[in-house]
């Protein structure tokens, strides 16, 4: 990942957005960007988030650094498993129910962050025809997210 000291001396880290352009399983998405890139994709240690009353997993994709192409992770943003993992003895309870990594956009299928590197997400040359233009998009320390992937990359 990528972390960078801004002007107001925070950290920060610039992430991908990206959309499918059309309905196709995870398997099958990376199995084409592989084919038509230097990327070398595969499943990794999933990312799981634990509240004090749920769990929620999220696939993560990892192509290492090569030869041609930089290291690249993709988180899911849809958590692909979901729990109660413990037993709820309150009638109300204050407990996020986490099955977003970013909440405010439930359209992306995939987060994306470089591995030590600059971002630059005109190298991924994703094909139009399986996704959307990349949106890029800055989080800061402050944000959830940028804690858990920190926290993920330890």
């Amino acid at each position: 990942m990528h972390f960078q000291i801004t002007e107001d001396e925070t950290d920060s880290l610039t992430l991908g957005l990206i959309r499918k352009a059309i309905p196709l399983d995870d398997i099958l998405f990376f199995f084409k960007i592989n084919s038509l890139s230097s990327f070398n994709f595969y499943r990794s240690k999933d990312l799981e988030i634990y509240t004090p009353h749920h769990r929620a997993v999220f696939p993560v994709w990892h192509s290492p650094n090569n030869a041609t192409s930089p290291g690249v992770k993709f988180f899911g943003n849809k958590a692909i498993l979901h729990d109660q993992h413990t037993d709820f003895q309150e009638l109300f309870v204050q407990d996020a129910d986490v099955t977003l990594l970013l909440n405010s956009y439930a359209e992306v299928d995939f987060i994306t962050c470089w591995d030590n590197q600059d971002p630059d997400y005109s190298l991924l040359l994703l094909p139009n025809s399986l996704t959307f233009p990349v949106q890029e998009k800055l989080i800061t320390i402050q944000h959830d997210l940028y804690n858990t992937l920190e926290y993920y990359e330890g």
